[in-house]
């Protein structure tokens, strides 16, 4: 390796620098053809520049892969054209100050630079390749540079009298410190901070660019980090980067996984408009919010564009895939050209959405932004196309990308005040109560109508003298179903509050039925219900009304045990006991370790 360098060292310096660079733009090109690696700059360039189309951003990449080309170029003929390079000093540095960059520009070429202006000594790692190591350092001997591959010896050069050189990266160091670059918090080395601190020593930050193939390095004005913290100095040495990338973001090697560690994540939550099922995903919303992440969110609602959107969605997402980064054809076709307008303006790194409706588009817009994919509840696709989905136990599924939950999951945002506000309307007395929550038939109507009647003569007879009642029927409880409700409960001594939500509703009546009841009676058709019952912690009762599906069954028999109790024909016994277990800290471990699974 090490003769092969030599003799392309050789040949370049033969060649026209017009020709030498043109074989760089080739050997960027070849770079940039990379899909692994093309991908990995689109989605860095999207999270740092969200506002800009990936049309733009696809220019900024394969600049920056023909300059990479270049620099590579450049390296091996630094002698050649070190005269020619501009420098633009803000301030003179002194001798032992601290030069920090980023990995950007030609950074061979303008270490050589600045070591033909002052000592200089810079901190490098050493090259996998032995040989190809050899030359490097030969070739920065040759330009009388310092080369350090141990903290060590560079503190020693930084008492001898070297300015020295290191760079910040953004990204690589899992323990370095969290702090803001383009947005987006990374672990940013200060190794340069400490050295300052330390030895009390200023940083100038350096960034260099190519004009016309010829370069300029602007020095810019010192930072003294005496009086400052570590993650202040860093905040103000990664904005002042910021400023020189957003004006030459080509100059930036964007095909490293600069984000992979960030602490900060941006979620799409797609829904289709029902609110039963956004509240599914605004609960594994609440379980990320409670990590060390800081997590952004916006809620969207699928607007389609026409009658055909909804089954060419299907279509679409079916034969989507990574391909489809930046792409967004589809998108135009499917929704509103409003709302695509809006998305393409924005990063998201993870694409949620519930139920099958929902789960095209969650695809969809995961592959245009090259984020991660989940969705909730049983989709009309493959399960294997998403990054994640969370399913109940009892459909059954399993799989590797698949996380199983106990019931559905739960959120109540403001519980406490929506309580407040339902007793301060109902005026509730301070009597004990149980509450009652009427689903209605899945699969026969006149057994489950006969059933109820003889339910709630029981239930009537086990209030007595106990508890005062609290009833509610649901949006899908029949008309029937509801009637019986009000002829059962209207006339009824112990009935506190009877809601006929098809009459009238209110948001608070759930909030506060549950936080209310010592007991809660649910049918047992609503899984969801009982699920929400259960997240509360409350002694819950599933009410068997017909003979149920076997889905049912299955989501019944898997909580009876350990958190449900279960109440069948002819309702004779009224003896309860208390859960076993939280079903909320049990799909909270389920949904963090859903989190995890993503990231």
């Amino acid at each position: 390796m090490y003769f092969l360098c030599k003799f392309i060292d050789i040949l370049l310096h033969c060649l026209p620098l017009r020709v030498s660079l043109g074989i760089g733009k080739l050997l960027g090109l070849f770079f940039y053809l990379n899909p692994k690696k093309k991908r990995v700059g689109l989605i860095n360039l999207k999270q740092a520049f969200p506002a800009k189309d990936f049309s733009q951003l696809l220019l900024i990449l394969k600049r920056s892969y023909l300059s990479l080309g270049k620099n590579i170029i450049e390296t091996f003929i630094i002698d050649k054209i070190l005269k020619d390079v501009e420098l633009k000093i803000k301030e003179e540095p002194q001798e032992g100050d601290i030069i920090v960059g980023v990995h950007e520009g030609s950074w061979e070429l303008y270490n050589s630079v600045l070591a033909s202006y002052f000592k200089f000594a810079i901190l490098a790692e050493r090259q996998k390749n032995k040989e190809l190591d050899r030359f490097l350092n030969k070739k920065r001997i040759h330009s009388k540079l310092k080369v350090c591959f141990s903290l060590k010896e560079l503190i020693k050069c930084l008492k001898n009298g070297y300015s020295t050189g290191m760079v910040i990266d953004q990204g690589m160091e899992k323990n370095a410190k969290i702090v803001s670059f383009f947005d987006q918090l990374v672990p940013t080395a200060g190794g340069a901070i400490f050295l300052a601190k330390r030895f009390k020593k200023r940083i100038f930050p350096v960034f260099g660019y190519r004009k016309n193939n010829k370069h300029c390095i602007i020095i810019e004005k010192p930072l003294d980090c005496n009086n400052l913290g570590e993650e202040e100095a860093l905040i103000y040495l990664n904005k002042v980067f910021e400023k020189y990338l957003s004006l030459y973001p080509h100059e930036y090697f964007w095909g490293y996984k600069r984000f992979k560690r960030k602490k900060s994540l941006s979620l799409l939550i797609l829904h289709e408009g029902r609110l039963s099922h956004l509240k599914y995903s605004l609960a594994l919303l609440n379980t990320f919010k409670k990590s060390d992440y800081k997590i952004k969110e916006e809620i969207v609602e699928i607007e389609y564009r026409n009658f055909l959107s909804r089954p060419f969605s299907e279509i679409f997402s079916f034969f989507s895939g990574n391909f489809c980064l930046g792409c967004g054809r589809c998108l135009n076709l499917l929704l509103k050209k409003e709302l695509v307008d809006k998305l393409r303006r924005r990063h998201f790194d993870i694409i949620i959405g519930t139920a099958s409706k929902t789960a095209p588009f969650v695809l969809l817009l995961a592959h245009f932004f090259g984020a991660k994919s989940c969705i909730i509840l049983k989709p009309n696709l493959i399960p294997s196309k998403f990054n994640l989905v969370i399913l109940p136990e009892h459909d059954r599924r399993k799989g590797k990308n698949i996380i199983n939950i106990k019931g559905a999951l739960s959120f109540f945002p403001d519980l406490d005040k929506k309580w407040q506000e339902g007793k301060a309307f109902f005026k509730l007395s301070k009597e004990r109560k149980l509450a009652f929550f009427l689903g209605n038939a899945l699969t026969n109507q006149d057994i489950f109508n006969k059933n109820l009647k003889i339910f709630i003569k029981r239930l009537k007879e086990f209030s007595q003298d106990r508890f005062k009642i609290l009833v509610t029927s649901s949006f899908r409880t029949s008309q029937e179903a509801e009637k019986i409700l009000e002829k059962e409960f209207e006339e009824f001594a112990n009935k506190e509050i009877l809601v006929l939500v098809k009459r009238k509703n209110w948001d608070f009546v759930v909030p506060t039925f549950l936080k209310e009841s010592e007991i809660v009676f649910v049918s047992a058709d609503s899984i969801s219900m009982i699920s929400e019952s259960l997240y509360l912690n409350k002694l819950t009762v599933a009410v068997v009304l017909e003979n149920l599906p076997h889905k049912h069954k299955r989501f019944i028999d898997s909580l009876r045990e350990e958190y449900l109790n279960v109440i069948d024909f002819p309702y004779s016994d009224f003896s309860f006991k208390k859960p076993k277990k939280s079903l909320r800290l049990y799909n909270d471990g389920k949904l963090k370790e859903a989190f995890s699974r993503l990231l």
